[in-house]
Order: C-alpha cells, then sequence, then structure tokens
C-alpha cells in the first residue's frame, strides 16, 4: 500500500505527515507489487498526488495481470458481442494477429510508444491504408484503458500519416457524351435487365 504525505520544509510552521494545509513537495512511500518506494512526487497538489498514485496502482496490476493475448482475445470477444459486420470484424482479427506475433506474452501495460512506432514502421502499406489501421490501434488501446487493463493509450501519441484527399470533380464533356450513349445501348446489350433500370 502506498501512503502520501508531505515532507515540510524548514521555513515550514507544520512539522506532523497529517498536516496538508501547505505546499511542501508531496513524497510517498510504500510497496507496490512487492517492489519498496520511498520518493518525492513531481507535484504539490494532494488531489494530482492521488490521481498519480491511483494510475501507478493500475499499471502494476495491469502489467502483473493482462498479457496481450488475454487483451486480444476479449477485445476480438467484445467486437463479435457488438455484431460488427463480417469486414470489420475481418480487419480486427488480422490487427490482434499482428499484436500476438509482435508482442507474445507480453504484459499489455508494458507496451510503450517506442513498441508501437517499430511495430508501424513495418506495416508497409500507402497513407490512407496506414491511417484507417492507426484509429483500428488507438481502439484496441482505448478498449484496454477502458477496463483499467493500462492508464494511457500509447496509440495516442502516434501521429497519422499525411493524405491527400483528391476532390471528385464533375464528369468531362467527353464523359458525359460516352455516359448517355451508353444509356441508348444498354437495354439492347441487357436484355434482361428489368425495364426501370433501362430508363
Amino acid at each position: 500500500m502506498l501512503v502520501l504525505y508531505r515532507r515540510h520544509m524548514k521555513q515550514c510552521p507544520n512539522t506532523s505527515r497529517k498536516q496538508w494545509k501547505c505546499q511542501c513537495p508531496i513524497h510517498v512511500e510504500g510497496k507496490l507489487n512487492g517492489e519498496m518506494i520511498r520518493k518525492t512526487l513531481t507535484v504539490r497538489s494532494r488531489e494530482a498526488a492521488l490521481t498519480l498514485i491511483r494510475e501507478w496502482e493500475i499499471a502494476g496490476r495491469a502489467a502483473a495481470v493482462v498479457t496481450v493475448e488475454d487483451a486480444c482475445d476479449k477485445f476480438i470477444a467484445d467486437c463479435e458481442a457488438r455484431h460488427l459486420v463480417p469486414s470489420t470484424m475481418k480487419k480486427y482479427r488480422l490487427l490482434v494477429k499482428e499484436l500476438k506475433s509482435e508482442f507474445q506474452a507480453l504484459p499489455v501495460g508494458k507496451i510503450s510508444v517506442d513498441d508501437l512506432d517499430g511495430y508501424r514502421k513495418r506495416w508497409g502499406m500507402k497513407a490512407n491504408s496506414s491511417r484507417k489501421k492507426l484509429e483500428r490501434l488507438r481502439k484496441f488501446f482505448r478498449f484496454c484503458v477502458e477496463r483499467e487493463w493500462i492508464v494511457k493509450n500509447p496509440a495516442m501519441a502516434l501521429d497519422p500519416p499525411k493524405t491527400i484527399l483528391r476532390p471528385t470533380l464533375p464528369f468531362t464533356d467527353t464523359e458525359m457524351e460516352n455516359i448517355l450513349w451508353a444509356t441508348e445501348i444498354y437495354r439492347d446489350d441487357h436484355v434482361k435487365c428489368p425495364k426501370e433500370y433501362a430508363r
């Protein structure tokens, strides 16, 4: 269990660890996953310190329990429960297959931004496809965050690739002429086409 306390400075009139009505540095001590911790924190707000400690404890539990393989299996089960369309499920299954191959039994809480950056460099796809895959990767780690297996989504630190979207232009005069010409012979070439479609 981790305990927070203020380590009062010489000029502070307070002397007890239980006194919090000052801005002296906040320290923490105790055990986390069997490891003894005794250090100063970088915050002076008690609320911020409590949030930080809670994140440590969550990360510690996640790192000790949930592996990448377990997280992937649970993610796919959740996708199936939401009845996603087959094409989407195919893409998610490919993603988790790669994650399992890349990180194997590594605890999901131990995956860093650098790890994901190295993984992305081996994708070898166009910018638009890479952007979509990054969205799926972020979705997977958001799933892990929502279940408190990890503290932060490491995939959010990866910038999406720059894509240039080409606007859809109107048909040219030649293209319009070909389209209108095709409507005149469509019924002859496709005799089984319903009449309402051949108008």
